[in-house]
């Protein structure tokens, strides 16, 4: 947490050695391995934390994000699942689930579906609307995507951080014709 990550990897190898961990202290391990190169035993580790029915729900973020680094899509998705189960008004849950399907190349519907319930869980959050319009973009329904996207304050738009998406919400806003939008997005 301080930056030292590091020696906190090898800290918790050593407590490791002393004592069992809990599941935060083996999403911490998996982290540090993952980090190191070690992929086979974050893999390993990761998936013993996926099948654990135990594992709790508030945790699913970093092992979701375990996963991914791994490109373990199937059970990032399956995480999110679960966890989606225990919390459904998460939509965090939502957003993970539908770029996780998309990743897995399953019908964009699917998609689309998981991130209009987790703008309709919390329709203050930029990152999902974007998501969306890129979606209905990629699914050939570009009026509708534009749509979504030019209801983005200055504010959200010049807020995105995602190379992909600015990239491509640039690519739509020319071809739209929208200077304004597009001197956001390059500025």
């Amino acid at each position: 947490r301080e930056g030292r990550q590091a020696e906190a990897f090898d800290n918790i190898q050593r407590a490791l050695a002393l004592v069992p961990l809990g599941y935060e202290g083996l999403l911490v391990l998996a982290a540090g391995y993952i980090r190191h190169g070690h992929r086979a035993p974050a893999a390993s580790l990761l998936a013993d934390l996926t099948a654990d029915p135990e594992f709790p729900a508030e945790l699913w973020e970093s092992l979701y994000n375990g996963l991914c680094a791994l490109e373990r899509w199937q059970a990032a998705l399956a995480v999110c699942r679960r966890a989606g189960r225990q919390r459904p008004d998460d939509d965090a849950i939502c957003f993970a689930a539908a770029n996780t399907l998309a990743r897995l190349g399953r019908p964009p519907q699917l998609s689309l579906a998981m991130l209009r319930r987790a703008i309709g869980l919390n329709p203050a959050e930029p990152r999902y609307r974007v998501s969306l319009a890129m979606q209905l973009v990629r699914m050939g329904q570009i009026d509708e995507g534009y749509r979504t996207f030019s209801e983005l304050t200055r504010a959200e738009v010049e807020g995105i951080n995602c190379r992909c998406c600015l990239h491509k919400s640039l690519q739509l806003c020319i071809e739209r014709g929208d200077v304004v939008r597009s001197s956001w997005l390059a500025g």
